[in-house]
């Protein structure tokens, strides 16, 4: 179960190198080295990082900078990004779910 997880961790650690994303990967870093090692409390940290401004679930994949958007620009307006930044930012957006599902069932384990 654990070993699902890392392994999701993982595929997100190499998709956000790609973009640059420094700070979420070496955060999915620490949290997968910290199950690798046995240390269930990691889980908890993955769960916390879904929630609230600036979370995981803000993060998009660009390569390019983007100034800041209203979010009616946002809803009204084209995307800005290229067909593999669409592509990989779906891929990301997959991963994250799984990565909470695989959280909350190792969770669920582990407090048994």
């Amino acid at each position: 179960m654990a070993d699902q997880l890392i392994g999701l961790l993982g595929e997100a650690v190499g998709l956000l190198d790609t973009y640059g994303e420094e700070r979420w990967s070496a955060w999915m870093n620490r949290c997968r080295d910290a199950l690798v090692a046995g240390d269930y409390s990691a889980v908890d940290v993955i769960l916390e990082a879904y929630g609230g401004m600036g979370s995981f679930n803000d993060v998009t994949l660009s390569r390019r900078p983007t100034p800041l958007r209203s979010s009616v620009e946002v809803a009204m307006g084209p995307s800005q990004a290229s067909e593999e930044e669409q592509r990989d930012d779906r891929a990301l957006h997959e991963l994250r779910g799984a990565i909470w599902r695989g959280a909350v069932e190792l969770q669920r384990h582990v407090n048994r």
